[in-house]
């Protein structure tokens, strides 16, 4: 088992970069500002922390992953996806492996994106660009928050995700 040396809170959430305006969603910002209010003593959240009684108008754009470690890598397990998100994409992939859905190219960003919240215990945030096969594109503003069981190896990651629709007619 790969040993990550605990990185204190205010290193890592400098690191996490975090800006406010990227997309005019407060829908992650929400749920970036849950995930911190849930620190204590320095040690990373767990899921056992997310209460989602406190925070039901974000759990459409909820999504958990499970950090799998396998023979020196990572894989990545959908254990839940919000309805905003299954109703964007078209489907629910709760209970497989990212890497057994997502196209191979797809998938070696989102590895290097995921793979280093594990080893730097920081949030990432961006503005990730889907094209879809019949022309219709959108963006998805995202945040990946890691969790932990233990308060300091990454065991899970706590993400929302929303739809910035590039067509006018499209709303969220």
């Amino acid at each position: 088992m790969l040993e990550i040396p605990f990185i204190k809170r205010p290193g890592m959430l400098k690191r996490a970069g975090l800006v406010r305006e990227p997309a005019g969603s407060s829908v992650v910002h929400q749920l970036y500002d849950y995930w911190l209010s849930k620190f204590r003593d320095e040690r990373i959240p767990s899921r056992a922390d997310l209460y989602p009684e406190e925070i039901p108008h974000l759990l459409p754009y909820i999504m958990l992953h499970d950090v799998v470690r396998q023979n020196g890598v990572y894989r990545f397990k959908d254990r839940l996806i919000g309805t905003h998100i299954v109703d964007v994409c078209g489907s629910n992939p709760t209970g497989r492996y990212i890497d057994e859905y997502m196209p191979p190219a797809d998938y070696e960003k989102i590895y290097e994106t995921l793979a280093g919240v594990v080893t730097t215990k920081a949030p990432t945030h961006g503005v990730v660009p889907v094209h879809r096969e019949d022309g219709y594109s959108l963006d998805f503003e995202v945040i990946t928050m890691p969790l932990s069981y233990e308060g300091e190896q990454v065991d899970m990651f706590f993400c929302g995700r929303r739809a910035i629709f590039r067509r006018g007619d499209a709303t969220t």
